[in-house]
């Protein structure tokens, strides 16, 4: 019932499923189910932000055993993350698999991963260094890549 232990359970959950040497896989219909609730109608912003950093926890771990297309949507919405920044790191490592693996979902909405990323190095606070000059790595990739989404002329162009 305590938001405080379901935002500390969240974040431990994706610990183990990420840190864990047996294959939790077969139980993630299970831990995403459990997980859901948590991004709506919270009053505490850390307990959001920690089941978004599960999730993508999840993900990083075994990604063909998360149902990508059905969880995007909702882990996308919860972003940026609002208190616990520290949860940037495991949400923009699996962002940049998400990337690397051309995931349909990621690419067919890339204006909203756009708008994410303006939000978050807006702020010098919310990313570590090495994952914001990953950031602005992919920043780049993405100019070069698709200059249809006209990122020269946008709030990233000082990034480029």
């Amino acid at each position: 019932e305590d938001e405080l232990v379901r935002s500390n359970a969240a974040f431990a959950l994706g610990c183990l499923a990420f840190h864990t040497e047996v294959d939790l896989s077969s139980h993630y219909p299970e831990l995403l189910t459990a997980l859901s609730p948590l991004f709506s109608n919270q009053t505490l912003p850390n307990t959001v932000d920690n089941a978004a950093g599960a999730v993508a926890r999840l993900i990083l771990a075994r990604p063909n055993a998360v149902p990508l297309d059905q969880v995007l949507p909702t882990f996308t919405n919860a972003l940026p993350l609002k208190a616990d920044f520290e949860e940037n790191q495991p949400v923009f490592d699996c962002i940049f698999q998400l990337f690397n693996a051309n995931n349909s979902f990621v690419l067919g909405n890339l204006p909203q991963f756009l708008h994410i990323f303006t939000q978050v190095l807006s702020e010098n606070d919310q990313l570590k260094e090495a994952t914001r000059a990953h950031l602005i790595e992919l920043i780049r990739h993405l100019n070069t890549q698709s200059p249809e989404l006209n990122i020269s002329s946008s709030e990233l162009a000082r990034f480029l």
